[in-house]
């Protein structure tokens, strides 16, 4: 049997929503959800990109919401949403 080395696909799972009403924003809540569904996703790349520019070869996949083309109910505007949507147009 052939040993096959290193990382063939990367998939980033991580996501947090949080319902809040627009005329009830916190800053803490939104940041707290941009460091995860944005910034995250984006220091995920910034790790696996050069391994797999290394090995020559490698797939990243991103588990959206279905709420990235629509939001939910009570998202507040600036939140889930649109930094899930981010990473549907996020490509190497």
């Amino acid at each position: 049997m052939e040993y096959l080395w290193g990382i063939d696909i990367a998939l980033y799972n991580a996501g947090i929503y949080e319902s809040m009403r627009v005329d009830a924003l916190s800053i803490e809540s939104i940041s707290a959800i941009c460091e995860v569904n944005y910034l995250g996703a984006v220091r995920f790349l910034t790790q696996i990109i050069p391994l797999f520019k290394e090995q020559g070869r490698g797939h990243i996949a991103f588990n959206v919401s279905i709420s990235s083309y629509f939001g939910l109910p009570f998202g507040g505007g600036a939140t889930q949403y649109q930094r899930r949507h981010c990473l549907i147009f996020v490509s190497p």
